[in-house]
């Protein structure tokens, strides 16, 4: 069934969670901050069957190659990174 649904998605032109590698088609997406007011998006399920620690280090990894950017304020450390994961992302609801 998710190959379907990542099929779907790919014809529609949705991302794919940088985690999971599952379509965004769908799906509830959650926001994992690297940097205040930066992040990357991820499958809200990803939060619960991956380990926060590979989710953080997703995060901390994308934060560092954007770091050169203006808007990059402060990087959150993978320590901070993580415990944001633990007291709950923002999560958008599904479309």
């Amino acid at each position: 069934m998710q190959a379907l649904k990542n099929l779907i998605g790919d014809l529609f032109g949705y991302g794919r969670c940088s985690v999971t590698g599952d379509t965004y088609w769908r799906a509830r997406v959650a926001l994992v901050e690297y940097s205040p007011g930066q992040g990357v998006l991820v499958l809200a399920k990803a939060l619960e069957e991956v380990p926060a620690e590979q989710i953080a280090k997703v995060a901390f990894e994308r934060g560092k190659q954007s770091g050169s950017s203006a808007r990059a304020e402060r990087l959150f450390s993978l320590e901070e990174i993580m415990a944001q994961i633990a007291k709950g992302c923002f999560e958008f609801p599904a479309r």
